[in-house]
């Protein structure tokens, strides 16, 4: 019945799984009048209690979909245009309102991989380091670097440069 189903829109991104896999595809976010962009719906979709999130494979004529388990996703790359530099995007939700992206850092990650960028999380002045930034994040967080978005899940951090 379509007075039941809710309204989504898919997102092209990259996923990056714990297993090594690199994933292209599309995930399908909630639209929600309340926020703007693709960062916030990715950051909401990531970060709601759901454990198993759809994912179309391939193009839109062959895709495939697939369940992911959001415990075995590492990070998830989106390309946004960054305004200006040392900018992050426009950020709204429950904990990313009024994100200022904090200085630049080197995260490796324990898939092997690396991201330079900006840690993006909403803190107090008196919690700024990227350290406190990293320790209040909820399951997701975003991080800017000078073509995009990754948005990274927290658990997946290793150590910090």
């Amino acid at each position: 019945m379509k007075v039941f189903q809710v309204p989504t829109r898919p997102v092209t991104v990259e996923i990056f799984l714990t297993d090594g896999r690199q994933l292209s595809g599309r995930m399908f976010l909630v639209e929600d009048p309340r926020v703007s962009g693709n960062t916030d719906l990715l950051l909401g979709t990531l970060n709601d209690a759901r454990e198993f999130i759809p994912f179309a494979v391939g193009d839109e004529r062959g895709a495939r979909s697939l369940v992911l388990n959001k415990d075995h996703i590492v990070r998830v790359r989106l390309a946004v245009e960054v305004k200006n530099a040392g900018e992050p995007p426009e950020l709204s939700g429950p904990e990313e309102a009024g994100a200022r992206a904090g200085e630049t850092t080197i995260l490796d990650l324990s898939d092997g991989s690396q991201i330079t960028g900006q840690v993006a999380v909403e803190t107090p002045e008196s919690l700024s380091r990227t350290v406190d930034k990293l320790n209040r994040a909820l399951r997701f967080l975003p991080v800017i670097r000078e073509d995009g978005v990754d948005v990274v899940q927290r658990c997946h951090v290793t150590t910090l440069d």
